[in-house]
């Protein structure tokens, strides 16, 4: 009869026993695939041993000295390998846990990061939109696509330097497009 365990001892058995899954793995796919796997490792095996067999009994009929023996001996082992099967993602409770702590640390402050992130690729979109003074459709498109944007706005909130500077490009910008426009139509009404 087993000893009755303490609370303390059932959780060190459990991070021991006790095993799992991980979300993307289906919690309860892996019971019924190892049943598949295994079947099939061991379907392999039978056949080769029965083809092995075959084999034997066929070289059996005709007369085969005591060296002959041992080469089919031989060769009934080595035509046996066995594949080695693997239970791949079921971990330990014990590792699980571990691999949780791991992720939450490396996932720490994400938040802030990703905020940085963004803020210095908004600084590097308007510098470079600032400095390179091409006033296309598409760079305008962009700038009023990113304006809709909540954290583009915060982004301008935090750095007002920038909001005077993206006003002129946008007057300057919008003039030269109209005046592009209208001289393209001048030159059309001439022509036609």
């Amino acid at each position: 009869m087993s000893k009755k365990k303490t609370p303390q001892e059932k959780k060190e058995s459990a991070y021991e026993k006790d095993h799992y899954t991980f979300p993307w793995a289906s919690p309860h796919g892996f019971r019924k695939t190892w049943k598949k796997k295994k079947s099939h490792v061991n379907r392999v095996v039978r056949r080769k041993s029965k083809n092995l067999l075959h084999q034997v009994e066929k070289s059996s009929y005709e007369k085969l000295g005591p060296e002959d023996e041992s080469l089919t001996a031989e060769l009934f082992r080595k035509g046996l390998s066995r594949k080695k099967l693997r239970k791949v993602g079921v971990v330990s409770l014990q590792e699980k846990i571990e691999r949780k702590r791991e992720y939450r640390a490396s996932s720490f402050n994400i938040g802030a990061r990703s905020r940085a992130g963004r803020t210095a690729g908004f600084r590097k979109f308007v510098s470079r939109l600032l400095d390179d003074k091409e006033y296309t459709e598409d760079n305008l498109l962009h700038l009023s696509r990113l304006t809709n944007l909540s954290h583009f706005q915060s982004f301008l909130e935090e750095e007002p330097s920038w909001v005077p500077k993206l006003e002129q490009w946008l007057l300057s910008g919008q003039k030269r497009i109209v005046w592009r426009h209208s001289k393209g139509k001048q030159r059309h009404s001439r022509n036609g």
